[in-house]
C-alpha cells in the first residue's frame, strides 16, 4: 500500500502503519556500559587478526558474517539479561559476565522459543550457547570446572532431533515434484538471457 502511494500518482494519500509498537529485545551496542563495548571489540580485533602465536586463539581470522553474528549474539544475550533484570546495565561489565553465577542459565531460559503448539524449541538457544561456550573458553578462559558446568546446561537443550530438512523447505521443493516446474527452472538462464539481450537497454 504504501509503496503504491509513493509511485502511483492517484493513490490515497495514506500511509498506513502497525497498530502494534513493538519495543526492541536487542539494545545497540553503544546502550551498554563502555566497558562492555570495550571488550566487545577487543573480542572482535582478537577474532579478526588472531596472534599465531597464543595457543587459545583462533587457528584462523574468523568470518566476517561469523563475527557479525556473534557480535548480535553477544547483544541479544546481554540485553535480556538486563531487561529482565537479571543483571543490573551498570554490571554488564563485560563479556565473562554471563557466565556469573546463573546469568548462562538464566540468559538461555530467556532465548527458548514456544511454539503454537505449546513446545518448546531449543535450536536457537543451543546454537547460542554453543557460540558463548566457546568465547568463554578461547577468550574469557574459564577454569575448566565452570566450562563443564555451562556445558552440562547447553546439553540439557540439545534438540536432539536429526539433521533432517525443516518442514519449511520441504514445502519449498515440493513444486519441483512437478516435471513442468524443473523444466522451467532448468530453461531460466537461457530464456532471461534472450529477454536481456533483446532489450534496448543493456542494464
Amino acid at each position: 500500500w504504501n509503496m503504491c502511494a509513493k509511485r502511483i500518482p492517484d493513490w490515497p494519500a495514506v500511509r498506513l502503519a502497525s497498530p502494534f509498537k513493538v519495543k526492541a529485545e536487542t539494545m545497540r551496542l553503544e546502550q551498554f556500559p563502555e566497558s562492555f563495548q570495550v571488550d566487545v571489540e577487543r573480542w572482535i580485533s582478537r577474532a579478526t587478526n588472531p596472534d599465531p602465536l597464543d595457543e587459545t586463539a583462533p587457528v584462523r581470522a574468523l568470518r566476517p558474517a561469523t563475527i557479525k553474528g556473534t557480535v548480535v549474539i553477544f547483544r541479544r544475550f546481554a540485553s535480556v539479561l538486563v531487561r529482565r533484570g537479571i543483571v543490573p546495565m551498570s554490571e554488564m561489565t563485560g563479556l565473562a559476565v554471563f557466565f556469573d553465577g546463573d546469568h548462562f542459565k538464566a540468559g538461555l531460559r530467556c532465548l527458548l522459543k514456544r511454539a503454537p503448539d505449546g513446545t518448546i524449541n531449543t535450536h536457537y538457544a543451543f546454537g547460542a550457547a554453543g557460540t558463548l561456550i566457546s568465547v568463554a573458553r578461547h577468550y574469557v578462559r574459564l577454569e575448566e570446572a565452570r566450562l563443564v558446568q555451562i556445558e552440562a546446561v547447553r546439553r540439557k537443550i540439545d534438540p536432539q532431533k536429526p539433521r533432517t530438512m525443516g518442514r519449511r523447505n520441504r514445502d519449498r521443493l515440493d513444486q519441483f515434484d512437478d516435471e513442468r516446474n524443473v523444466e522451467r527452472l532448468l530453461n531460466f538462464p537461457e530464456a532471461e538471457a534472450t529477454r536481456a539481450l533483446a532489450n534496448r537497454n543493456p542494464f
